[in-house]
C-alpha cells in the first residue's frame, strides 16, 4: 500500500533540492502551511489523486513564473477524439468514426459535472500565464484518461460519459475501449509552395534526423532559385519546442528576405526562442499571442517516483532589450545572486512577445478549413515593401 503523502513530502523535498530556485515565490514555511491546506481540501488514496495534488501544489508553490515544473503519470492515455476551445466554449473537432455524429458539437459536461466546473479544477492544476496555453492545456487534460479521472469531482471508477448540446450523452470509455487509436505520424519540419511564396512549417524545434534542418534548406534554396522568391512564410504554431539551435541555420538562409511568422497559443519553451530569432531578422507576426512570456524557468531534467514522471526547470530564462536576446542563468548560487541583485529586477516582469496583426481562428474556420493567420500573412506579403521589412 502506497503512502501517498510521505510521496508527496518527498516530491516536495527533491524539488526544493533539484530546482534551480523552488521557493522563488513561496517560502518553505509556506509550502508547509500549503501542503496542509490542500490535504484537507482533497482526498489523496490513489495515483490520480496523487497525479492531481502534486501538479496543484506546483502550480500554486510556483506556477506563475515556472510552466516547465511538473508530474506525469504513467497512464496518460488518449481519447479517440481531439478536443479544441472556442470562444470559451470546448468542442470536440476530430475523433473516432463512432463518435463522428458529435463532431464539432460542444461538449456541456462529463459524467454529469458541468464543464465549467471540469475547467476551473483543470485550471488548478496547470502552470500558466497566457490564457491561451491554459486552453490548450485544458483541452488536451480533457481528452486523456488521466486528466478526466484526477479531477476532484469526477470518480475514477466510473465510465467516461460526455454529455453534447442538446444533452446527448456518449460512453467514450466504450469507444476506447474498442478503438484502435493511432496518431498521425508528426513532421517536424517541411515545406511547401504557395503562389510566389514558400512556406516552411516549423513545428517541433528538433529533427527527425540528423541533418534534416540541413536538408531542409538545401531543397528551399533550390526552389526558390528555380522560381526566384524572396518571400516566405514560417508556420511555427504548434511549436512547444526543443532544441532552440535547430532553427540558427534556417534564420541565416532567410536573413535578408521577406518573412511572414504564423503563430498561435500552441507555442511554448523553445519556440519562443524561434519567435525571437525570426523577429531579429525583421519578420512580422500573424495570428494570436502565444503560449508563454519572457521572464521564466524553464529547460527541464528529470526523476522517477513510483508511477510518475517529474520535471522540473534547471535555468532560468530573460529578455537582454539591450542584446535583442533571451539569457540564461544556471545553477542554484549564481541564480541567488541574479536575484539579489536590485539591476535585475526588470528581469522578472512578465513580458509578452508582441505580433502584428491578430487572425483568431474561429469554429466555422476550423470547420471549412479557412486559415486566417495563412490569408492575412499572404496579404501582409503583397503590402510590404523588401526595404520596409528589413
Amino acid at each position: 500500500m502506497k503512502n501517498y503523502r510521505e510521496m508527496l513530502e518527498k516530491l516536495l523535498d527533491e524539488l526544493g533540492a533539484k530546482h534551480i530556485d523552488f521557493y522563488f515565490e513561496k517560502s518553505k514555511e509556506d509550502v508547509e502551511i500549503l501542503l496542509e491546506k490542500t490535504l484537507k481540501k482533497f482526498k489523496l488514496e490513489n495515483d490520480y489523486d496523487f497525479f492531481y495534488v502534486s501538479t496543484y501544489l506546483i502550480k500554486h508553490i510556483i506556477g506563475n513564473f515556472d510552466e516547465h515544473t511538473g508530474v506525469y503519470i504513467d497512464n496518460q492515455d488518449r481519447l479517440p477524439l481531439t478536443l479544441k476551445i472556442f470562444n470559451n466554449k470546448i468542442y470536440m473537432v476530430d475523433c473516432h468514426s463512432d463518435l463522428r455524429d458529435y463532431k464539432f458539437k460542444e461538449i456541456t459536461a462529463i459524467n454529469e459535472i458541468d464543464i465549467k466546473q471540469l475547467f476551473k479544477e483543470t485550471a488548478d492544476s496547470v502552470c500558466y500565464v497566457m490564457l491561451g496555453w491554459l486552453d490548450s492545456r485544458v483541452s488536451k487534460h480533457l481528452s486523456t484518461i488521466a486528466g478526466i479521472k484526477s479531477l476532484p469531482s469526477i470518480n475514477e471508477n466510473d465510465d467516461i460519459i460526455f454529455t453534447f448540446e442538446n444533452r446527448y450523452q456518449v460512453n467514450i470509455t466504450d469507444v476506447f475501449n474498442k478503438a484502435s487509436i493511432k496518431l498521425p505520424e508528426r513532421i517536424f519540419m517541411s515545406y511547401e509552395m504557395i503562389d510566389d511564396i514558400i512556406k516552411i512549417n516549423y513545428k517541433q524545434c528538433a529533427e527527425q534526423y540528423d541533418g534534416q534542418m540541413q536538408d531542409l534548406i538545401s531543397n528551399v534554396k533550390a526552389l526558390s532559385e528555380k522560381n526566384n522568391i524572396s518571400k516566405y512564410i514560417v508556420d511555427l504554431r504548434g511549436n512547444t519546442g526543443g532544441n532552440s539551435k535547430i532553427i540558427k541555420p534556417l534564420i541565416e538562409f532567410l536573413n535578408l528576405n521577406e518573412i511572414i511568422t504564423l503563430v498561435d497559443n500552441e507555442i511554448f519553451s523553445s519556440g519562443l526562442f524561434a519567435c525571437t530569432d525570426l523577429k531579429n531578422i525583421g519578420s512580422k507576426f500573424v495570428g494570436t499571442d502565444i503560449g508563454t512570456t519572457y521572464n521564466r524557468f524553464g529547460e527541464n531534467k528529470f526523476f522517477t517516483m513510483e508511477n510518475f514522471e517529474i520535471a522540473y526547470s534547471s535555468k532560468y530564462f530573460y529578455y537582454d532589450s539591450d542584446k535583442n536576446k533571451i539569457c540564461s542563468v544556471i545553477g542554484k548560487d549564481d541564480f541567488l545572486k541574479f536575484k539579489n541583485d536590485k539591476n535585475n529586477i526588470k528581469y522578472f516582469d512578465k513580458l509578452k512577445f508582441k505580433i502584428d496583426k491578430y487572425a483568431e481562428e474561429t469554429l466555422e474556420d476550423y470547420i471549412n478549413g479557412y486559415d486566417a493567420s495563412l490569408e492575412e500573412a499572404k496579404k501582409l506579403l503583397n503590402k510590404i515593401d523588401k526595404k520596409v521589412i528589413k
